[in-house]
């Protein structure tokens, strides 16, 4: 499944200025126009915390519990914006749809940059 974002680990830094308690889930640092992200109204600088209920530790964790999906399924999504979370249901592309596009809308970690 395709979200169509790009995103990085939260480091305590991040963490501190989202009030998070700890450094957990995965910051949204692009999104891409038109992308299944960009439909749910997910934004940059939103981090997510969960996927279907399931805590999210890291951007490669947000990765792979997104490959577990099925094409075009659906999934309701934490986030934090701002001071508080909020909850938002994604609709998936299928990567076998456009297979063009498929490297540049997966959910991609990036490395954290100092």
């Amino acid at each position: 499944p395709l979200l169509g974002v790009k995103v990085q680990s939260i480091d305590k830094d991040t963490a501190d200025a989202l009030g998070l308690s700890e450094p957990k889930g995965a910051l949204i640092i692009d999104v891409k126009p038109g992308g299944p992200a960009d439909a749910a109204g997910l934004r940059t600088n939103d981090a997510i915390l969960t996927v279907n209920g399931n805590a999210i530790s890291n951007a490669e964790d947000l990765a792979k519990r997104i490959a577990d999906l099925s094409p075009k399924s659906s999934a309701e999504l934490t986030i934090r914006r701002g001071e508080g979370d909020e909850t938002v249901k994604v609709q998936f592309a299928n990567s076998e749809d456009d297979q063009g596009r498929a490297d540049e809308t997966r959910a991609k970690p990036e490395a954290a940059k100092s």
